[in-house]
């Protein structure tokens, strides 16, 4: 009895690592389940918009040549708004430049006005 149990069970496992074998080359290349893609949650994306806009604020306020006390920063998506004024259109051009530098930017819009001193 104990030998045609062990044949049983030996019969079994042989089944089960076939089947599964079989199983595994049956599935065609390139056809794997991708775990889905995580997308950042409303939490993530306000706080990677403030931090694009420290960076920007922060890059602004150290360029040379740009006095940055009346520019305001919006960032959404990558996407920076300067709003505010400036004194003279070089310093306009200076402070879309600097933005345009800053790493993670990917476009720069300039509503800022020039309001001479």
């Amino acid at each position: 009895m104990k030998t045609s149990h062990a044949l049983l069970s030996l019969y079994v496992a042989t089944a089960l690592s076939v089947a599964a074998n079989v199983q595994a080359q049956s599935e065609p290349a390139g056809s794997s389940i991708a775990p889905p893609a995580v997308t950042p949650g409303k939490k993530e994306i306000r706080a990677a918009n403030r931090r694009l806009q420290k960076a920007v604020v922060r890059a602004l306020g150290s360029a040379k040549g740009l006095n940055a006390t009346n520019i305001g920063v919006v960032a959404r998506d990558g996407a920076i708004v300067l709003r505010g004024s400036v004194t003279d259109s070089a310093q306009s051009q200076i402070a879309t430049a600097v933005a345009s530098s800053v790493s993670g930017v990917a476009a720069v819009r300039n509503d800022l006005l020039i309001r001479p001193e």
